[in-house]
């Protein structure tokens, strides 16, 4: 978990986050480290959330029926950094596919409509985090997920877009690659 989480980091030109887990009540980081209890904040109804602001990523594995959807989950959550990096961070590289999209992920992020919100999935941050999260489930794991509330046209684009713009750049494409050979079982 934890090289895929830095291949997800290095992929994404952003800092690794701290990763906590949740499993039968016990709370660990990604080497396994048990950590304390108070650092694990996720709703009991949530499997994974991320913490921008503080670079960190809650995982709560006794809500996820499917434990091999935790990697999707994580590249949702990653991609959510990555956000919040290019809005925040000045020295973050923000990939040319994205320039258009940071307004407005800084409006959403100051004005951010949680999960429990009736139109949650509509924001645009959701919906890239969704289709980041989709791009590597169809690359790394052959996997196409069920993207909600994005409409044919927009989900196509951006799937295309993100094939075009990681498989155009060699280092990116390497990087894929490798990630592909460890992930295969």
């Amino acid at each position: 978990m934890n090289d895929y989480v830095s291949f997800l980091c290095t992929l994404l030109n952003i800092k690794i986050p701290k990763v906590y887990f949740k499993a039968n009540d016990k709370v660990y980081d990604l080497k396994h480290k048990p950590v304390k209890k108070e650092l694990f904040q996720v709703k009991d109804t949530s499997i994974c959330t991320s913490y921008p602001k503080e670079n960190v990523i809650c995982v709560n594995q006794d809500v996820c029926k499917d434990r091999s959807l935790v990697y999707i989950y994580l590249a949702h959550e990653i991609r959510h950094l990555y956000q919040y990096a290019c809005v925040y961070n000045k020295n973050q590289k923000v990939f040319s596919i994205d320039e258009r999209s940071i307004p407005i992920w800084k409006k959403e992020l100051e004005n951010y409509a949680d999960s429990s919100s009736k139109h949650y999935e509509n924001q645009e941050i959701e919906k890239d985090a969704n289709l980041f999260a989709n791009f590597i489930a169809i690359v790394i794991f052959k996997r196409v997920l069920d993207v909600k509330e994005v409409d044919q046209k927009e989900y196509e684009f951006k799937t295309k877009l993100f094939m075009n713009f990681f498989a155009s750049n060699p280092v990116k494409k390497k990087l894929i690659q490798k990630q592909i050979s460890k992930m295969k079982v």
